[in-house]
């Protein structure tokens, strides 16, 4: 399913379980949104939940876009710059691990 917040589209995602007291939303990646909830919350509760959170939900998921761009463990190969516990290191692979 997909909802527009602020003119953003996310695609969402229901998970009901009969033990649930409360609902989770939670950003799985910048356009994701995963909802969790109690069997007895209809969809139309739900939606308009998530829109009563926008802001939130708007917030999250800009901190998550921003998080993608960083260029900071980006991948692994030979030279690239890891960040690790705040500091920067360059990493050297050595041998078989060198990449191909």
């Amino acid at each position: 399913m997909q909802i527009n917040i602020q003119n953003r589209l996310f695609q969402w995602t229901i998970n009901r379980s009969s033990n649930r007291r409360t609902v989770q939303l939670r950003l799985v990646s910048p356009e994701v949104l995963e909802v969790a909830a109690p069997n007895r919350i209809t969809t139309a509760e739900l939606e308009a939940l998530v829109k009563t959170k926008a802001a939130w939900i708007l917030r999250q998921a800009d901190k998550l876009e921003a998080l993608s761009y960083n260029p900071f463990n980006a991948g692994i190969a030979d030279g690239v710059k890891l960040l690790y516990r705040g500091k920067s290191y360059t990493l050297l692979m050595l041998g078989a691990y060198q990449a191909q």
